[in-house]
């Protein structure tokens, strides 16, 4: 698992334990990543960048669920999960050749980006000090047949490496073979065998024998994850093929990131019209879980323009998927007139004798195509918002509880916020 603050390159690992200044001060003098030894504990690893940032990277270590060792002595006798060390080659004492697998869970590895992986055996013992070559594979499953004779596929070699350790003269060590070709091809099934044999096998001296626990040591990189919660300004996108409408061709755009490992993420907005891609920008350094968000920039669009826009996330190794479009309309013309408003009980213009009564007070577009919402006050205090019918239109109940002079202001409202001309309706009650 990679947490990129910033800085991408090749990693370069000093000789010696390096603290973090020295780290930092070598990354700026070769160019490169350069690890700070000094500062790994267990899977943790930071390595200082050129830029003087540094970088924390973790790695996972899976052990084997299952293992076996076949024989050419036993050819048809499996011998699975032993608890004694596991080998391969000729064992002149036994006269036999063996061969040994390891199978491993890896479905935490499923849609990660192998970067590195590495099989790490404890090697005890070895028929000669002379370097024999051992072969890593890639092979079919272990099952509970598996034996000399019913050996698991070797579907390709990935690593081969030369080490005789575990002898008088030859101390045990540990070895380290690649595996990342083999662990990026099986990732996504989320199962992997390997296989390990001598590459003379038939040599006495290429015998040698390992612990049981194997330890596979991958560092992988999450893609990051679609985008979530985007929004224009404050209002969520609605679900596609749903569409906003803004009265402003230049808002905001917003939507939260995504990273599985925690990295700091670009995030890519483009815009689009027609069919066509119009622009993009992207935001930088942006936490898992925090909004990234642009301002469209003034002039590409204006009013009755229609566009869409999506997001995606970046690290420094891979890109994730789009978001959702999210489609905008601009209608940033206000409604070019003020509504009508009657009242039977309430003429306009006309006083009304005391006591006051209840008025139905009907407000209508007056020529306005898209009108979706009224908002009114009366000189009294009494006040609000009031939806329009699919014909344009509503009313409102009032009662007047003074006699005097009275009105009530009136707009209409689009749907994209525009306001309308203010009408004041006026009438009047009489003192009783």
């Amino acid at each position: 698992m990679s947490v990129a603050l910033a800085g991408t390159g090749v990693v370069a690992v000093a000789p010696v334990a390096l603290g973090e200044a020295a780290a930092s001060a070598l990354a700026r003098e070769r160019g490169e990543r350069v690890e700070a030894t000094a500062l790994r504990a267990g899977a943790d690893r930071v390595f200082a960048n050129p830029d003087g940032t540094f970088t924390a990277e973790q790695l996972t270590t899976v052990r084997p669920d299952r293992w076996a060792v076949v024989s050419s002595r036993t050819p048809k006798q499996p011998d699975h999960n032993r608890d004694g060390p596991v080998t391969i080659g000729l064992d002149g004492e036994r006269w036999e050749v063996t061969r040994s697998f390891f199978g491993f869970d890896l479905s935490r590895l499923r849609g990660k980006q192998i970067l590195e992986s590495r099989l790490y055996l404890d090697q005890t013992g070895t028929g000669s000090c002379r370097p024999s070559a051992i072969e890593l594979w890639h092979t079919g499953p272990v099952d509970q047949d598996t034996s000399w004779e019913r050996q698991p596929e070797w579907l390709s070699k990935v690593d081969s490496k030369e080490a005789s350790w575990g002898a008088p003269g030859c101390p045990a060590r540990p070895l380290a073979l690649e595996a990342g070709v083999a662990v990026t091809a099986a990732a996504e099934s989320g199962r992997l065998t390997l296989g390990l044999r001598a590459e003379r096998e038939w040599n006495r001296g290429a015998w040698k024998s390992f612990g049981n626990a194997p330890r596979l040591t991958t560092d992988y990189n999450s893609v990051p994850g679609k985008p979530v919660r985007q929004r224009v300004d404050i209002m969520d996108c609605p679900e596609p093929p749903g569409e906003l409408i803004l009265f402003t061709p230049a808002p905001r755009l917003r939507a939260d990131m995504v990273d599985a490992d925690g990295d700091w993420v670009d995030a890519e907005f483009e815009w689009w019209a027609n069919g066509s891609k119009v622009g993009g920008v992207t935001a930088t350094n942006i936490p898992d879980g925090f909004p990234a968000d642009i301002c469209l920039p003034r002039g590409v669009f204006a009013h009755e323009s229609v566009f869409s826009w999506r997001v995606r996330a970046k690290d420094r190794l891979a890109t994730g998927p789009w978001s959702e479009w999210c489609a905008v309309r601009v209608d940033s013309q206000n409604p070019h007139s003020a509504p009508a408003v009657s009242s039977a009980e309430y003429p306009e213009g006309k006083w009304q004798p005391w006591p006051p009564k209840t008025g139905t007070f009907v407000f209508s577009p007056n020529g306005v195509t898209d009108v979706v919402e009224y908002s009114w006050q009366a000189l009294t205090g009494e006040g609000g918002r009031v939806p329009a019918g699919p014909d344009g239109t509503a009313s409102i109940v009032y009662t007047p509880t003074m006699a005097r002079p009275l009105w009530l202001e009136v707009y209409s409202q689009d749907a994209a916020g525009n306001r309308s001309p203010l009408k004041r309706y006026e009438f009047g009650v009489r003192p009783g």
